[in-house]
């Protein structure tokens, strides 16, 4: 695999740059940095909130049994692995197209997958059967996959080089910690004190 062009010079011979300094970094870049942290952190928490509740959503829209619904949650499983990862490959496949292309090439190929993960999700609640539900899920899922690529490597360009690892890791484990945090506690919310209702 060739190595990715270097951005910045490194201004030290050392390993390792303190976090302050690296922290001190994205605070400058704040509005950049912010922004796709957060845009991410929502793709996250909308892919953990569904993910969490599917099971649930099954048995309480249909009225299925929970022994009915592991038949449907295994076709979403197929769906994920195969979906998922046709939409990981494809997305970095089409990242890097676009990027070379223009500067913003990452972020269009996540917008790209935003424009499949949104009808994608919205079809997926309002389904009359099981069956399209499911349905509906095949453009979220690969939606929702093609961003994976496209938003880690926007920060191999936004990073200097030798910040590319700590920016990733402070960008996994803020997404992360959204994601898993509050998707599947939002939904609850929502379900509990917005809509009051469990279907």
């Amino acid at each position: 695999i060739r190595e990715p062009e270097r951005r910045g010079a490194a201004e030290r011979k050392a390993r390792g740059i303190p976090l302050r300094q690296v922290l001190a970094y994205l605070r400058e870049n704040r509005r950049t940095f912010v922004g796709h942290f957060l845009g991410m952190s929502v793709l996250t928490i909308m892919g953990y909130g569904v993910g969490y509740w599917i099971p649930s959503f099954f048995i309480r829209s249909y009225g299925l049994t929970p022994d009915e619904a592991s038949h449907y949650l295994f076709r979403y499983g197929l769906i994920s692995t195969i979906v998922g990862a046709v939409g990981i490959v494809g997305g970095g496949w089409l990242a890097d197209r676009l990027f070379r292309r223009s500067d913003d090439g990452y972020i269009k190929a996540v917008l790209c997958g935003v424009c499949l993960l949104l009808p994608g999700y919205a079809l997926f609640a309002l389904m009359p059967t099981p069956e399209l539900a499911l349905l509906a899920l095949i453009p979220a899922v690969l939606g929702g996959s093609i961003p994976v690529a496209g938003g880690a490597a926007a920060l191999m360009v936004l990073a200097p080089n030798q910040m590319r690892a700590q920016v990733s890791a402070l960008y996994y484990f803020t997404i992360s910690l959204l994601g898993l945090g509050l998707g599947p506690s939002l939904v609850a919310f929502f379900t509990d004190f917005v809509f009051r209702d469990e279907s």
